[in-house]
């Protein structure tokens, strides 16, 4: 059965950390391959930023979440100064994987404004639920992975 934490096999860090055995693993890297390429390229990255702890995948996530943001609607690109959508993208993914809630005072002011509006919780939700929309597709494949094993 596979679980989140087998995730941690793509990170080639991990093999340093956990003792062999010296028989064959239960599931290998190539299994966990395998389920991350039946999801969204975004999924994927997803994955592999916070459950395999490649950080290096955090700009990707960005301009992945930016091309849907920007595909959704026209008109939010041209009303928010640069940097923006990046700072929103940010504040999001530190509250999803840490489960941190923020103040007002400090939502705004890790994003350079001086108020937080309501514009901007509107836009800070929607980013939180493309994150919740790539976990859920993630955790989906795994369960189908696991069912298809148990056949």
């Amino acid at each position: 059965m596979m679980t989140l934490e087998h995730l941690k096999l793509l990170a080639p860090k991990a093999a340093q950390f956990t003792p062999g055995t010296g028989g064959t693993p239960v599931i290998t890297f190539q299994e966990v391959s395998d389920v991350l390429s039946t999801v969204s390229p975004l999924a994927s990255r997803y994955a592999r930023y916070r459950f395999a702890g490649e950080h290096s995948q955090m700009r990707e996530i960005r301009v992945g979440l930016l091309l849907v943001v920007f595909g959704m609607n026209q008109a939010r690109r041209q009303e928010m100064p640069p940097g923006y959508w990046t700072a929103i993208i940010d504040l999001a993914m530190l509250y999803h994987a840490h489960h941190e809630t923020f103040s007002i005072r400090r939502k705004a002011r890790m994003i350079n404004r001086k108020r937080w509006r309501q514009i901007d919780e509107q836009n800070f939700i929607l980013i939180i639920n493309l994150l919740d929309d790539a976990d859920h597709e993630l955790r989906s494949a795994l369960r189908a992975w696991n069912e298809k094993q148990f056949e």
